[in-house]
């Protein structure tokens, strides 16, 4: 994770300091855009 943050130009110890900056609304808006029912499918594994 540290090594493909480097390459993405991310200090990841920074987030350890965002994490207080999450709130129950970011979360939503972050989950809407992750979260399309247009994008559903359905798996079954045997």
């Amino acid at each position: 994770m540290f090594l493909a943050d480097y390459f993405k130009d991310i200090n990841s110890f920074e987030y350890l300091e965002e994490y207080k900056n999450v709130d129950k609304k970011y979360a939503e808006e972050i989950l809407k855009k992750v979260f399309v029912l247009d994008k559903e499918i359905t798996s079954i594994v045997i």
